[in-house]
C-alpha cells in the first residue's frame, strides 16, 4: 500500500508556548510523542492489528515531524493506512487536520468541531468504503455460484469470496489513488 505523504510550513512568530499547544492538539487526538533534539519533535501512532477495522484515519499508523524554528514551523506527515483502504483517499481530512493546527497556534482558535466534522465524514466514507468491497465479494460470489453450477466446479464459489474481496479492494483503492494524486 502507498504511504499517503505530506510536508508543509506554518509561519509563526515563536513563543515559549508552541511547542506546549502543539503537544496539546496533537495529544488531543491521541498521539504519542517523542522529542528528537535540535528543535525536531515527534508524534506517532503505532501499528496495531485492530487498525484494520478502525474507522478513524488519524488513528491509523502515522508519524508527524515537527520542526520549530524562529518564524516558521515545518510538519511533514505520513500516514500508512489501514492495511485495506488507501489514506490517499482522506487528503481532504488531512489537509482539514492541519489547517486547523495553523488556526490554532495562529490566533489560537478552537478547532475540536470542525476536526470532528472532518473526521466524521471520514468515518462515512470508510464505511462506504468497507459496504462497496462487501457488495463486489456479494456480486463475485453469485456469478461464481452459477458458474459452479454449469460446470459443476465445486471449489470456484469458495476461492470467489477471496477473489472478490481482494479485486473490489484494488479496484477501490485504484480509483482513490487516480482520484487524489
Amino acid at each position: 500500500m502507498n504511504i499517503y505523504k505530506k510536508e508543509l510550513r506554518i509561519k509563526i512568530k515563536k513563543s515559549k508556548n508552541t511547542l506546549e499547544k502543539t503537544k496539546i492538539y496533537f495529544e488531543n487526538y491521541n498521539y504519542k510523542f517523542k522529542e528528537n533534539g535540535n528543535n525536531e519533535y515527534v508524534f506517532f501512532k503505532k501499528f496495531s492489528f485492530l487498525q484494520g477495522w478502525t474507522f478513524n484515519p488519524l488513528n491509523w499508523e502515522s508519524e508527524v515531524i515537527v520542526n520549530i524554528f524562529e518564524d516558521e514551523i515545518l510538519l511533514k506527515y505520513s500516514n500508512y493506512g489501514n492495511a485495506h483502504i488507501t489514506p490517499f483517499a482522506f487528503q481532504s481530512l488531512f489537509d482539514n487536520f492541519f489547517k486547523n493546527l495553523e488556526l490554532y497556534l495562529t490566533k489560537s482558535i478552537s478547532f475540536q468541531l470542525e476536526n470532528k466534522n472532518e473526521i466524521n465524514k471520514a468515518k462515512q466514507k470508510v464505511l462506504y468504503s468497507f459496504l462497496l468491497i462487501i457488495i463486489g465479494t456479494l456480486i463475485t460470489f453469485a456469478l461464481a455460484k452459477f458458474l459452479n453450477e454449469t460446470i459443476n466446479f465445486q471449489l470456484l464459489h469458495k476461492f470467489s469470496i477471496i477473489v472478490g474481496a481482494l479485486l473490489s479492494l484494488k479496484l477501490i483503492n485504484t480509483y482513490w489513488i487516480k482520484k487524489f494524486t
